[in-house]
């Protein structure tokens, strides 16, 4: 689908995406600072015993089935290593990789990496099938690959990268569809469907637009009973199973609402809200810049009015996904995901459009690309180079396993401990009387310290206190006081 003569571009583009997402892999060890990360790893190695099955269905279960195949070739190579050298030696010349945990998040991070970078290929593939401007593709492939949040997320071992990339794929056999109406497409789309389906729930909208697809090229409502459409809703369905085959085995846990091992839990827990100024105002512009994002609403616009059937698909299918997510109660910056790809396309349609009003030659072009990817790359920098220090959780954790004696009183943010490490803390919670400032009396109480980020009206109340570190540049302001 990449044409010869672009080849060298576009995998360039992705070397490129791919770096950058890797940048920073090792930020936070020993601490996990985003929870998901701990529930895909941990239920990814516990499969490693023999049960296949993740025994909670707040997410479906295919993500969990990847990585445990990534983790299971890491461990079988790790294994033959230890009998050519010796596993004392190893673990002694490279203790990070002989971890028990450690190594697994950083290849789950790796996992998610390659994939919000392959999706930057896909939205080149996408982009050609719809623009006869060969400039185009590229130009929607480096807007969507150097996006702000699509690299902050893909550096996390979460499921939204590939969600993401599985659902545009399904996506691109959706343009088929329209484009040529074959019952292959029909079947691929349907696979990478499920498949999306299979890696969050909402991945069922990717077989809305294979529905919407098949009206835009058959507009009788006949059509619904179309064989290809038909074979296309089975198959769909049949993959979401076999990527999560307990929902069927465990039927019991997965039909579970009142907590979060269920599935029915997961899909009602988001609530109820109109949430699309969000996503339309904040993220998206967070992620692409707001020049970029006037451009993209721009093209939105212009195609609406006059755009190709290909041109309405691209924006049909954004506005179904912002149209949905948008009536979530809960409103996250990692929700927005999947509509990005779909939006770098829009950017690129608006800037051509601009671009041909005015006449502009390819250097002036070039000189505007590089405008619109100001906002997001240096978003991108300044959160690289958070990465690339040790975090201050980190820091802190360690000042107080050094610095704090055993069994010494320890007052912490109680909504706030999740910063320090959550499932893997930076410091062994274990060793000290944890108490939460918010609710116990330590006024006037001598020898503890505070972990906060930071509370100053907290910090106030004691005779002495003396920040150890306030910066924003390697993680929140952490602040820990002893009271005299």
């Amino acid at each position: 689908m990449i044409g010869k003569k672009l080849i060298n571009p576009v995998i360039a583009i992705f070397i490129l995406s791919l770096l950058i997402r890797l940048l920073g892999s090792f930020w936070g060890f020993p601490g996990i600072l985003h929870n998901d990360e701990s529930n895909v790893v941990r239920t990814a190695l516990g499969m490693r015993f023999g049960n296949l099955n993740p025994h909670h269905f707040d997410w479906p279960s295919l993500s969990f089935y990847v990585n445990y195949f990534v983790f299971w070739v890491f461990i079988k190579a790790r294994i033959q290593l230890q009998l050519l050298f010796g596993i004392e030696f190893l673990q002694s010349q490279f203790p990070f990789w002989w971890n028990p945990e450690m190594p697994f998040y950083f290849l789950s991070r790796a996992l998610s990496a390659l994939f919000s970078a392959g999706a930057g290929i896909l939205v080149y593939t996408a982009s050609k099938m719809v623009f006869k401007n060969k400039k185009l593709p590229i130009i929607a492939s480096i807007i969507y690959s150097l996006g702000y949040l699509a690299i902050f997320f893909s550096r996390y071992g979460i499921h939204d990268s590939m969600f993401t990339f599985f659902t545009f794929l399904s996506f691109i056999y959706s343009l088929k569809i329209l484009q040529n109406g074959k019952t292959k497409d029909y079947v691929l789309a349907a696979i990478f469907a499920g498949i999306s389906t299979s890696i969050k729930y909402n991945g069922f909208l990717a077989c809305a637009l294979i529905l919407i697809a098949h009206l835009y090229r058959n507009k009788s409502l006949k059509s619904l009973f179309d064989k290809k459409l038909v074979i296309s809703a089975i198959i769909s369905i049949l993959i979401f199973f076999v990527g999560t085959p307990y929902a069927i085995i465990d039927y019991d846990t997965f039909l579970i609402s009142n907590n979060s091992q269920g599935a029915i839990w997961q899909m009602t827990h988001m609530g109820k809200a109109l949430n699309w100024g969000y996503h339309l105002f904040q993220s998206t512009p967070k992620n692409f810049g707001y020049i970029s994002t006037i451009i993209g609403y721009f093209g939105l616009l212009l195609i609406l009015k006059k755009g190709n059937k290909s041109e309405r698909l691209v924006s049909f299918a954004f506005l179904t996904y912002v149209f949905y997510i948008g009536t979530w109660g809960i409103a996250r910056e990692h929700c927005s995901l999947p509509i990005f790809p779909f939006f770098a396309i829009l950017i690129a349609f608006g800037f051509n459009k601009i671009s041909e009003y005015f006449n502009l030659k390819i250097f002036s072009q070039i000189i505007i690309v590089l405008i619109l990817l100001i906002e997001p790359i240096k978003s991108t920098y300044l959160d690289t180079n958070k990465r690339l220090h040790t975090d201050t959780r980190v820091q802190s954790g360690n000042w107080i396993q050094q610095n704090v004696p055993k069994h010494e009183n320890l007052y912490i943010n109680g909504d706030q401990t999740g910063y320090f490490g959550g499932s893997n803390p930076v410091f062994d919670y274990g060793d000290y009387n944890i108490l939460d400032m918010q609710t116990d009396n330590q006024e006037e109480e001598s020898g503890h310290y505070i972990f906060v980020e930071p509370d100053k009206n907290i910090i106030n109340k004691f005779e002495k206190c003396e920040n150890f570190i306030n910066t924003n540049t390697t993680g929140p302001n952490i602040s820990i006081c002893f009271n005299q």
